[in-house]
């Protein structure tokens, strides 16, 4: 016979129903002796027993965006939603994007839930296109766009393009295979057979740049432009990428409307010379030198970098370099077009070369006695000497350390010595060296 101990009952009837199933469990598997017992018979004391699950449900719903759903939930005595909405078993949402709401039902202990997901589908937004200008007595068409379900025009009509030949404002809606609806609206202006063409462009420019002309009205069929260099155009904006001087001239352009009115018009450009700049050639300076640089052709000048230049802004700066550079100068003229050109100079190699004598004769007379590396500016080095059996006799990286033909503490004879010499200038350039040099006493 199953046992049950209660200690504390007053406690267990604020356990959940969901906490009360798995206590039963937890008892029934488990027979757990909690202090005091009674008999099991079929029969659980009454805050034990199970009671019926209430079963909630809600609708879902699909809407389009701005448009209300309204939610209904059944099964219970009472509600609670989430997402910040009250008690009732009622809710009326406006969601701008598809959201889900979980509603949860209770009768007395027994506690469901249910979610439902309101689906925003969003509304079309139909882009009007065609010729907004046309010729008095003329039509143009407009076109809604495919891919709708259903057109309704302001003016009548019901298909996706429409003829007019009045002027105004057309407004369609326009209705998706969701069932959503958008609206777009035209202005369409009629004009006489005389059309007032105005052009514009971006003259006066440099050569090298791109000369943009524009045309107006816009919205017309057909666009002809002619002009220097045998210039053409169908564009409404056209580029002139021609970049020399020769584009300079007059442009003319003719504008056809929907209904095969007219008009013409004419503009001048004006593409002015880059300066023609001449520079000091490259050149080379010794060390701690300078050198006047020179240019002409322009009415303004800059230099740069800056660096060991006497002045930026002449047009003979003296510059005092310490080591190869270029410097470049952008030359402007009266007009105000620019163009750049560079000189280039290089220092001279001021430490000349690096070598080692042929032959030495240490004999103490004062004169040749030390077998030295010879260089002006001598940054590292590594020196060895061997003798004919392949023996190293002496070796240095200092150049102010010779050899005075001693080895092993002793004079070595007259004899052939073989030298490897491998050395770096300050200035960076490298030398590796191998040869021969003869010990005379």
């Amino acid at each position: 016979m199953l046992t049950v101990h209660i200690l504390i009952p007053d406690l267990l009837e604020l356990l959940t129903h969901q906490t009360m199933l798995e206590l039963v469990v937890i008892l029934l598997s488990n027979a757990i002796d909690m202090g005091s017992s009674f008999p099991v018979t079929g029969l659980f004391p009454e805050f034990l027993v199970p009671k019926s699950c209430v079963n909630i449900t809600v609708n879902n719903a699909t809407i389009c965006s701005g448009q209300s759903a309204t939610l209904t939930a059944t099964g219970a005595t009472a509600f609670s939603w989430n997402n910040g909405l009250d008690t009732n078993r009622l809710q009326i949402v406006s969601p701008t994007s598809t959201t889900s709401y979980i509603v949860t039902g209770t009768t007395g202990t027994c506690v469901s839930a249910d979610t439902a997901t309101v689906t925003v589908n969003p509304n079309p937004i139909p882009s009007i296109t065609g010729n907004l200008l046309f010729c008095t007595g003329g039509f143009t068409t407009l076109n809604a766009g495919s891919g709708y379900v259903f057109y309704h025009w302001s003016q009548g009509g019901n298909t996706q393009s429409i003829t007019v030949t009045s002027t105004g404002t057309y407004t369609v809606t326009v209705t998706n295979a969701n069932g959503c609806t958008g609206t777009g609206q035209a202005t369409v202006t009629s004009v006489t057979s005389n059309i007032q063409t105005t052009l514009s462009s971006n003259s006066p420019i440099c050569a090298g740049q791109t000369l943009n002309l524009t045309s107006l009205p816009a919205g017309g069929t057909g666009y002809s432009w002619a002009g220097p260099n045998n210039f053409t155009s169908s564009m409404q904006k056209s580029d002139h990428n021609k970049y020399t001087t020769s584009a300079t001239g007059t442009y003319y352009v003719t504008v056809t409307l929907a209904g095969g009115c007219t008009g013409t018009g004419q503009i001048i450009a004006t593409v002015y010379p880059l300066p023609v700049l001449i520079l000091t050639n490259d050149t080379s300076i010794a060390k701690d030198s300078t050198v006047q640089l020179e240019a002409s052709g322009a009415s303004s000048y800059l230099w740069s970098p800056a660096e060991n230049l006497s002045c930026t802004t002449c047009s003979n700066p003296i510059a005092s370099p310490n080591s190869s550079i270029s410097y470049c100068v952008i030359g402007t003229n009266t007009s105000g077009c620019s163009d750049t050109a560079c000189v280039k100079i290089t220092m001279k190699n001021e430490c000349g070369d690096i070598w080692v004598p042929s032959a030495f004769s240490p004999n103490g007379d004062k004169e040749n006695d030390v077998l030295y590396v010879y260089g002006k500016c001598i940054k590292s080095m590594e020196f060895r000497i061997y003798n004919r059996w392949g023996e190293k006799v002496f070796e240095s990286t200092d150049p102010s350390v010779g050899w005075d033909g001693v080895f092993r503490g002793k004079d070595a004879d007259t004899d052939v010595f073989v030298y490897y010499l491998k050395a770096e200038n300050n200035n960076g350039s490298k030398v590796v060296l191998k040869g021969n040099v003869t010990l005379m006493r």
